[in-house]
């Protein structure tokens, strides 16, 4: 596995959120509060089928 594959797997530039939910209990929301508050630019990437 070269340098650049795993810089990319721990350093993403944008990342999908499956199943984001506004559900205080939900995973998708923790997972979204998470990404936020450790400084992810976060656009329009939370996706619920």
């Amino acid at each position: 596995m070269s340098q650049r594959s795993i810089h990319s797997l721990f350093k993403p530039t944008s990342v999908a959120v499956i199943g984001a939910s506004n559900g205080d209990k939900r995973a998708g929301k923790g997972i979204m509060k998470n990404l936020l508050s450790s400084g992810f630019s976060v656009t329009d990437n939370a996706r619920n089928p």
